[in-house]
């Protein structure tokens, strides 16, 4: 698990190459601990790809919500 990542427009166009590629295997995604700028870019790329992912304070509650999907 990663902790303290940084964005810069290359990682992030890295990031939405990589999120549309494994679409047809992916239900859903959970991401946790994202604030500030990284919530933006976050939102952003859920937008671009039309994934179903979110967004949680605490891996429990990502854990919960991934299971009912």
């Amino acid at each position: 698990m990663e902790s303290d990542s940084r964005f810069n427009p290359e990682l992030t166009d890295a990031m939405k190459k990589y999120v549309a590629g494994n679409k047809p295997y992916v239900v859903a995604a959970a991401v946790v601990g994202v604030t500030g700028m990284k919530q933006f870019i976050a939102n952003t790329i859920m937008r671009f790809t039309g994934r179903k992912l979110m967004l949680f304070n605490t891996t429990e509650l990502a854990k919960e919500w991934l299971i009912k999907q």
